[in-house]
């Protein structure tokens, strides 16, 4: 019998290949045949790490002597399932993948045809072994166990429960919403210009024509500001900037209600492949902060006119032959 140590473990190695498998479909999704190259590595990865977490579950196998082949791997777990009055399910669908994994692998894009087929196998052998031996439910493991911060695990958690009721919209919305908290807590505290500052409060330009175009340079400005915060969070800012063009908007009001409110692109439609995708977005983007130190906030640099605080001016020369340390 597993020991409560053991199963937080096996659990953690499920999510994990439950993360590979959704991944896997993100890329089988895009549909061109380097994504679905990657499709089937990713599932060939998550059934793998499955079938090693079953294999430490029956003893058949410790840790360290894990580095067997994945059809040694399969067929030592077909005997612990038969020793125990059952069996492994989709044992040729499983070989088929690795065999088109292997194609893959070793050249190039032959056998990424049969990626949506393999997804489904893949899928199906996935809820059969972890309910078969682990007795937990596929649908149900909780990707968002990954995260450690608390009030975000529990958006997450909702999102996942909004694609189980199939409210895949209100799902992308949590997810959003995940987002900006995350990077919320990952950036150094400081005072965002705003046009409801008190800059703009108390000048007369708020009642002058300039008042649009004052607002919009504010917006620009803290665009800019996003976008250099997120690469030095480390987030992909080719990727972040392309979830603009599909994931909702998350907003906080700033009156005393504190709420969000979301806005959603007009005629765009949101199915359950939508949201899982809205989802490993979010989670990649936690995922990347979590661990990282807050930014720091930017010493005060010297000004020109001259030195300021600590600083002083050091006039650049050119090396010049015969210099001296």
């Amino acid at each position: 019998m597993d020991t409560p140590d053991l199963r937080r473990m096996t659990v953690g190695r499920l999510i994990f290949a439950k993360r590979l498998f959704l991944h896997g479909i993100e890329h089988c999704e895009r549909g061109d045949d380097f994504s679905r190259a990657l499709a089937v590595h990713h599932f060939h990865a998550a059934v793998e790490a499955t079938v090693r977490a079953a294999l430490l579950h029956y003893r058949v196998r410790t840790e360290k002597t894990l580095n067997i082949g994945f059809e040694v791997m399969l067929n030592e777990l077909d005997k612990a399932l038969r020793d125990s009055g059952s069996k492994l399910p989709l044992r040729q669908e499983m070989r088929n993948l690795n065999t088109v994994r292997s194609l893959v692998q070793h050249h190039a894009y032959e056998g990424v045809s049969k990626a949506e087929e393999l997804r489904a196998f893949t899928q199906s052998f996935l809820a059969a072994l972890c309910q078969e031996i682990f007795k937990i439910a596929f649908d149900e493991l909780s990707l968002s166990h990954l995260v450690t911060n608390d009030d975000i695990r529990s958006r997450l958690g909702e999102a996942e429960q909004h694609i189980a009721n199939g409210a895949y919209e209100m799902a992308a919305a949590a997810c959003s919403i995940a987002v900006k908290e995350a990077l919320t807590l990952a950036r150094r505290p400081y005072e965002r210009p705003a046009f409801f500052s008190p800059f703009f409060v108390t000048t007369s330009l708020r009642d002058t024509q300039l008042e649009e175009p004052l607002e919009r340079i504010v917006e620009e400005i803290n665009r800019l500001q996003d976008v250099v915060e997120l690469l030095c969070l480390g987030i992909d800012y080719v990727t972040y900037a392309d979830s603009e063009r599909w994931l909702p908007h998350a907003y906080r009001t700033i009156d005393a209600t504190d709420n969000w409110y979301i806005g959603i692109r007009s005629g765009q439609e949101w199915g359950e492949t939508e949201a899982w995708r809205a989802y490993n977005f979010a989670l990649d983007v936690v995922m990347r902060l979590e661990g990282r130190p807050v930014l720091p906030s930017v010493s005060v640099q010297p000004s020109a006119g001259g030195q300021t605080g600590s600083w002083r001016r050091l006039t650049y020369q050119s090396p010049a032959d015969g210099d001296e340390g």
